[in-house]
């Protein structure tokens, strides 16, 4: 079995015996479920105490029959025996330079205590009620007449279907275990030390358990001791003795055991290091999750100092996925406790190693560590997406990742989410999250991957908006960049149309503000091929833009209205659309030719002139525009 020292030198433990008691303490919890009352998690604490201590009887009930294979002569034990008689055996091993035994011959030591102590030991709850009501019935041998065990099977009984004695019960107990220790006699190879034992556990007396606990006869080895301990233990239930000579108790409680045990650095529970898993197997049966997978993941042979080599950094993680998802890090028993989200580290760390060759496999635990982080749906979400967004980062395997179809047919996503929403949400997350990291590219292409082409847009817009300009040469770099924008906001409107879900005057507001952006990018090409004419034919298209000074009032007021990404490049607009005005202007003027031509020339001069005015007398009235550029208009006015 799993033990902790009971062999001497030559047992050795391993990650098999781990797994085992993992699996024995965690056998009350659900699967996926997070125990969320207080009533809950008492509940659940309580389970888990008593499913180690269940263990440690089973191991126990192990030890037993190989002691009595070992050593076949002194056990005595014939064929299909019980399991009462499997004991009787053990004790014919146990006190075999002792002489005859009372179950073997009338008059002989009386056994009776230690019987139905190892019965307690082993878990045989139901043998320990039939030794008892033996006794009282007088078919068994042995010097039983001041035991006093008329109540004692009922008493059993009682502490197995409820956890514990009623009130007035646990006082009558103490009361005579009170008596046993003024009058005791220690010879007896310790028998009234059992009996006191036997009273401890049902009563969980703390004044009797000190007195138990000074016997080292009784505790020879760990398991012993942390056995007793955690049958003391009272998790989830808060009785308390009632008793005209005591005070009110504190039952006992999983954080004075564990300090206990604490007092102790790990060596002294692993030989020295020699069997480092003695330790976790410890943490693990007194219900210290956290502690058991920090131990494990930082846990360096002696031998191997300072090479940065831990051995058990696998079964850490695993063992924290476990934990998680069976609700262990809910409990609160650890007493040195540091939060799960130490715990979450360990599993992403462990992720990361997978980041650029095998990115769906780290994801896989990008995703775990959110979840062990736990704190709710919004949180786990929230951290999900963060880690999606890093792992992007780090791998740039999108289409491993996401798919390519949107968030419904994600690859490595949609197989860990299968739930639409829950997977919309995480690239949403992520996608808010390269926002503020200044990630745009990413930004895009997750909203657009989550089925949020208005996001998308929005984005779009305000990257176009930086990189168009009417400055400069329209550098290749530069127009590949608003090409691939344009791209991808042609696409985000095509899918915009279908959606119900954003309201009607944003969808036109980005849209329009996106069209109006690809116009701006024309007029800012034709300006920088000195195309004047070419600008003077696009003007029509800005409807913002007035042709006639009567129009300039209310244009400049609805102007604080238009998109911020339009804004931004009014003041370039205006001054270019005047510059055109002035140029056709000018054109027109050098081909005067005949009257007739001059004068149709003059009245189309009129109109441009006119148009002019109006853009400075505009540019004048609109806040964020610059003075200077209606001061450069007003300037080309005066030429003509």
């Amino acid at each position: 079995g799993a033990g902790l020292g009971r062999h001497g030198g030559g047992s050795h433990t391993s990650l098999k015996n781990l797994w085992q008691v993992v699996a024995s303490v965690l056998s009350p919890a659900r699967a996926g479920h997070q125990p969320e009352t207080k009533e809950e998690v008492a509940q659940m604490r309580a389970a888990l105490c008593k499913s180690a201590r269940r263990h440690l009887e089973r191991d126990y009930a192990t030890y037993v029959n190989e002691e009595i294979e070992h050593h076949p002569q002194l056990a005595m034990l014939g064929g299909s025996p019980s399991r009462l008689q499997q004991i009787r055996a053990f004790l014919r091993i146990r006190f075999s330079d002792k002489g005859a035994l009372d179950f073997d011959v009338a008059g002989g030591i009386d056994t009776f205590w230690h019987q139905l102590y190892f019965c307690f030991r082993c878990g045989y709850i139901e043998e320990a009620t039939e030794l008892v009501e033996s006794v009282r019935d007088g078919i068994m041998a042995g010097d039983v007449h001041a035991a006093n065990v008329s109540s004692l099977s009922d008493y059993i009984r009682e502490w197995q279907e409820k956890g514990e004695l009623s009130s007035s019960n646990q006082a009558m107990v103490r009361l005579d275990g009170e008596r046993i220790l003024r009058e005791q006699d220690r010879s007896s190879f310790g028998k009234n030390q059992y009996r006191i034992l036997i009273y401890t556990i049902l009563c969980a007396d703390r004044h009797l358990a000190e007195n138990v606990l000074s016997d080292q006869y009784l505790f020879t080895n760990i398991e012993d001791f942390l056995w007793f301990k955690l049958v003391l233990v009272r998790e989830g239930q808060l009785t308390t003795l009632t008793s005209s000579s005591y005070k009110h108790e504190e039952p006992h409680r999983l954080a004075e055991l564990q300090q206990q045990l604490a007092q102790y650095p790990a060596t002294y529970y692993t030989r020295d290091g020699k069997e480092p898993l003695l330790y976790a197997i410890l943490l693990l049966l007194t219900l210290q999750f956290e502690a058991c997978v920090q131990y494990l993941a930082t846990f360096t042979p002696s031998n191997m100092q300072g090479e940065g080599t831990f051995p058990f950094a696998i079964e850490a993680v695993h063992l924290c996925i476990i934990f998680s998802y069976y609700g262990a890090f809910h409990l609160g028993t650890d007493i040195r406790s540091r939060g799960s989200m130490l715990c979450s580290d360990v599993v992403h760390d462990y992720g990361q190693n997978f980041a650029v060759q095998d990115p769906a496999t780290a994801f896989e635990y990008y995703c775990l560590a959110a979840e062990v982080k736990g704190g709710g749906y919004v949180s786990i979400i929230q951290t999900q997406g963060h880690l999606l967004r890093e792992l992007l980062s780090q791998s740039r395997a999108f289409g491993t990742l996401l798919g390519a179809g949107g968030s419904g047919s994600g690859a490595i996503l949609s197989k860990l989410k299968p739930d639409k929403q829950q997977r919309q949400d995480i690239i949403v997350s992520a996608a808010v999250g390269c926002v503020q990291n200044a990630q745009f590219h990413e930004a895009m292409e997750l909203f657009m991957h989550a089925g949020k082409p208005y996001n998308a847009l929005q984005i779009i817009n305000k990257r176009y908006t930086d990189a168009v300009s009417a400055g400069g040469d329209g550098d290749e770099a530069q127009e590949v960049s608003l090409d691939d924008l344009e791209q991808r906001g042609n696409a985000a409107l095509a899918e915009l149309e279908g959606q119900a879900d954003v309201d009607i005057r944003s969808k036109r507001e980005e849209s329009s503000a996106f069209e109006t952006l690809i116009l701006a990018r024309k007029l800012f090409q034709c300006f920088r091929a000195a195309a004047y004419k070419d600008c003077y034919q696009l003007l029509p298209d800005f409807a913002f833009l007035p042709i006639r000074p009567e129009q300039v009032s209310k244009y400049a007021s609805d102007a604080s209205a238009l998109h911020l990404a339009i804004k931004e490049k009014l003041p370039q607009i205006v001054k270019i659309a005047g510059i055109a005005i002035s140029e056709v202007m000018q054109e027109r003027r050098s081909s005067q030719r005949t009257p007739t031509a001059a004068s149709m020339i003059s009245s189309s001069s009129q109109e441009l002139k006119t148009r002019l005015h109006s853009l400075a007398l505009f540019a004048g009235f609109v806040r964020f525009i610059p003075e200077n550029v209606a001061t450069e208009l007003n300037i080309l006015l005066n030429t003509f």
